[in-house]
């Protein structure tokens, strides 16, 4: 199979990660690098990656997408994310590969991956076993609806080129960036579910995940995954009141809980929810007042 897989690195002034990362040796490595101030191209060349430097400073997503848009350039076939910070396990590339053979017509392969705190606190992140397997598009917007994000953190995702380049925009996220380019990238197209470890997610490494992961930002976020999610599986003909209700009053109630923006934020939510439910109400009464 040779180097038909790449590991795509989105860096800034992440010269100490690149000396140590740990690449699998038949697997290419290319850093979009996005003007970094410090020695990373020099430590990409000596290690022999493919260095890309952006002309202009860019946002974190743009960077994220002019991987993307390489990789569809490029020679390679799959394209495997690794974010400053991030471990590949040492049999990582076998992991792959056996993914890739059980799964060639994916467009995205999802894998399991540990999750390692800033405490030091390690945890294993994975999907029900029962899941292994192809999933049609249909049948993700259903795991979706009642789970939230099946992709988990971008280290345990792999992206073909069958996958569906055409649905991506740039969105202005911080938080929800990562599933909003996935769900993208899937839509239409078959997914996979291999339950083997690929690396790990070191949270310790992302000060942005620590702080914003139970914020009222990143819940709004997360709810407008799912707003998305919901409009597309009611085309499918899903109860998507039943499956969703769950998921999105555990993103309200952090949105109700959390005061990082300020009291008044908070009351705008509630307002907002407030007109929601009554025009809910409205619309089940047929119309009546």
């Amino acid at each position: 199979m040779g180097n038909k897989i790449a590991v795509y690195i989105p860096n800034y002034n992440g010269q100490e990660f690149l000396k140590r990362v740990r690449i699998p040796e038949n697997l290419a490595c290319v850093v979009m690098d996005n003007c970094s101030t410090d020695a990373s191209e020099e430590v990409s060349k000596e290690r022999g990656f493919l260095f890309i430097k952006n002309d202009v400073f860019v946002s974190r997503v743009e960077n994220w997408h002019r991987c993307v848009r390489h990789f569809r350039q490029s020679a390679f076939e799959w394209m495997k994310w690794l974010f400053v910070g991030d471990i590949l396990y040492p049999e990582a590339e076998e992991v792959l590969r056996r993914g890739i053979t059980q799964y060639p017509e994916a467009s995205e392969i999802i894998f399991n991956y540990e999750i390692v705190l800033a405490n030091g606190k390690r945890s294993a992140w994975s999907l029900p076993g029962e899941w292994e397997g192809y999933w049609e598009y249909p049948k993700l917007l259903e795991r979706m609806l009642q789970e939230g994000n099946v992709f988990g953190s971008p280290i345990g995702v792999l992206i073909s080129q069958k996958a569906n380049f055409e649905e991506l925009v740039i969105e202005d996220m911080e938080w929800s960036s990562d599933v909003s380019l996935c769900l993208a990238l899937a839509k239409g197209y078959k997914v996979a579910y291999h339950k083997e470890a690929v690396g790990a997610f070191m949270a310790s490494e992302r000060k942005y995940y620590t702080q914003k992961r139970k914020a009222y930002l990143s819940a709004l976020e997360d709810l407008e995954i799912q707003r998305r999610v919901v409009r597309e599986a009611q085309t499918y003909g899903y109860d998507t009141e039943q499956l969703a209700r769950p998921l999105i009053l555990s993103r309200m109630r952090i949105c109700l809980e959390d005061n990082s923006v300020g009291l008044g934020e908070i009351w705008r939510f509630q307002k907002a929810v407030f007109r929601c439910m009554a025009k809910r109400l409205k619309d089940r009464l047929g119309g009546k007042t």
